[in-house]
């Protein structure tokens, strides 16, 4: 699933063209971002958790220490 699909299947109600107020629209757009960021950082969590992935010195990536850098 791609991420506009993704993006379509959590707010298909979002469009700049509904007459939404610039205020509840840029809010919906940040809860539209935020859900997008954590779904992809669970995908991309997932990922490494299911394959053998290593950071550039060879080490293995370790899936926790992942997502905590990429939370902060």
């Amino acid at each position: 699933m791609s991420i506009e699909e993704k993006a379509r299947e959590e707010y298909p109600y979002i469009t700049p063209s509904d007459g939404y107020e610039c205020h509840d629209y840029n809010e919906a757009a940040k809860d539209g971002f935020i859900a997008g960021a954590n779904w992809m950082l669970e995908k991309a969590a997932d990922w490494i958790g299911d394959n053998v992935v290593f950071d550039k010195f060879g080490r293995p990536v370790d899936v926790e220490n992942f997502r905590k850098a990429l939370e902060e």
